[in-house]
């Protein structure tokens, strides 16, 4: 076949309506095309080569060679985006987790490992920013080989939302989880999960402000340190470093505990040790516009099953 100077890849297409109207041509004849393609995340239209097409069984089929998709496109589908309101387009006003979505903002998250792999979470009706996909199997492929998935310890699970993390955790191996969060409706999501799952006598839920649990612990059941504390709080209703001062007085946290948090990109990096060296960081991994940090609260020398990479945080606080 000569290859248009513009080609970038080849490909066999089975067209059910889009080339149907295209007439039969011998082999050699060349017929451009334009093939409407949907994509999931944005709509271009693609060039094609029809290098021929023939019908069998009701159906055309087309061999086609795609050009390139035109530059013009893209960037009228990204300024759309921006218009309403993605990131870099600040077109739309900002809207505070918690507060009630549009339907569509509803997700369906499913666990990602664990006895209860792929089961069903529901989200509360609420607006949400759940931990990705791929940034959980990263942060529980890290803690994998730390003890925290056994059935004699206990995580806590603030800034809750739909309790998909703390669910992980139980998924995992995990004995007790304690789910703090502020909004009733996601902890009435999250004990109908719990219930769904099979693993509401595990859970202890409580409709209340992180703060307000770390200052008392011990008055919501929790007598002992935790193994695990994973924080994921909506990045701009929250001030990081009273949250970390809050943290690191709290009877919650002992030597070893392994403190998760979770923040954005474009606050700047925290630093590789906190709370007055209360806190010292184990790992940083970003994900786009998401950072999860890993420290240690007071380790005592022991192996924590996890390779401290300090080269992966700042010197000090941003």
């Amino acid at each position: 076949w000569p290859k248009p100077c513009s080609e970038k890849a080849c490909m066999l297409m089975l067209s059910f309506s889009a080339c149907s109207q295209v007439q039969s041509a011998p082999w050699a004849q060349s017929i451009t095309i334009a093939v409407e393609m949907e994509r999931k995340t944005q709509g271009t239209t693609r060039q094609a080569t029809c290098r021929g097409n023939f019908s069998f069984g009701g159906f055309t089929v087309c061999i086609a060679a795609i050009t390139a998709v035109p530059r013009g496109l893209r960037q009228a589908s990204r300024a759309r985006r921006f218009a309403k309101g993605h990131k870099g387009g600040g077109g739309a006003a900002k809207r505070s987790q918690g507060k009630a979505p549009k339907e569509a903002d509803v997700l369906t998250i499913r666990l990602s490992g664990g006895v209860m792999r792929g089961q069903k979470i529901n989200s509360p009706d609420v607006l949400l920013r759940p931990m990705m996909h791929r940034v959980r199997e990263t942060l529980f492929s890290i803690l994998s080989c730390t003890g925290v998935f056994e059935q004699s310890a206990r995580c806590l699970d603030m800034f809750s939302g739909s309790g998909i993390l703390g669910l992980e955790c139980v998924s995992r191996g995990t004995g007790r989880v304690t789910f703090v969060d502020f909004s009733a409706k996601c902890a009435q999501a999250i004990a109908a999960n719990c219930q769904d799952l099979g693993v509401f006598e595990q859970a202890d839920i409580l409709r209340m402000t992180a703060e307000q649990f770390l200052a008392a612990p011990e008055k919501h059941g929790a007598d002992k340190p935790f193994d695990l504390v994973i924080l994921t709080p909506p990045y701009e209703e929250i001030s990081y470093p009273d949250l970390v001062a809050s943290l690191v007085a709290s009877p919650a946290l002992g030597e070893d505990t392994l403190v998760v948090m979770e923040y954005g990109a474009t606050m700047g990096e925290l630093a590789l040790n906190l709370g007055g060296g209360c806190l010292q960081g184990l790992r940083s991994r970003k994900f786009g516009r998401t950072v999860l940090a890993i420290y240690v609260c007071r380790p005592s020398g022991k192996d924590l099953g996890i390779k401290p990479k300090p080269e992966e945080f700042s010197v000090a606080w941003n």
